[in-house]
Parts: C-alpha cells; structure tokens; sequence
C-alpha cells in the first residue's frame, strides 16, 4: 500500500454526465468521480479536474480511448456532490476485500444452483 494511501483528505463523490454531440445527435452518460481535497473548499480548479478526470473515463469506458473523429463533448455537468468525509484511501477502502469476497461467494453459489 502506497503512503498516499494513509493521506487523510476530504473525499467528495461526484455525478458527473458528459454532454456530447455525434453527428446529429445528442446524448449524455453519467460517471461517478472521486476528488480528494487537502481542504474542505471545492475551489474551481479542483471542478475543472473532476470535469476532466470524468471525460478522461468516458473517452476510455464508451470508446476505448479511441473516440470517433465526429465526436464532440460538449458539457460535463454535475448532478450531484457528496461529501463522504475526512479519511484515508485505506479507510475509505475498508472491508472492500470481504465484499468482494462475498460478491464472489454468491455468485458461485447462484452458479452452482443454476447448473444443478
């Protein structure tokens, strides 16, 4: 685990939709994205990062990194802001290893019911 990792910082969790324009048509999709602040303030800076961060995902996630030469974002926007709290990364990760531990119980488990 990484020394940033036990960092405490203020985490918000943001919704974000990327507005983009292909050929005729109009159409939006959502991300959610971290930010990690020293200070409770969001100045505009830290907006224009997420902004960028959640475009960043949407040219990786919808198109592989690789987005069509028609393609234009036009608005990333933010739906919601929510502040999580004061913390570390290994804290704000915190019991995610069982979770998914489980996840993948139940879902051997739903396997196996589905073939037998």
């Amino acid at each position: 685990m990484d020394n940033a990792d036990n960092v405490e910082q203020h985490m918000y969790l943001a919704y974000c939709e990327v507005v983009f324009k292909q050929g005729r048509s109009v159409n939006k999709v959502g991300f959610n994205t971290m930010l990690r602040l020293n200070e409770q303030k969001i100045r505009r800076a830290d907006l224009a990062r997420a902004q960028q961060a959640t475009q960043m995902r949407f040219f990786q996630e919808v198109w592989g990194g690789k987005p069509p030469a028609d393609l234009e974002v036009t608005d990333v926007t933010f739906i919601s802001n929510m502040y999580l709290g004061f913390m570390s990364m290994k804290d704000f990760d915190q019991d995610m290893d069982m979770l998914r531990s489980k996840a993948a119980e139940a879902a051997k488990e739903i396997a196996n019911a589905k073939s037998g």
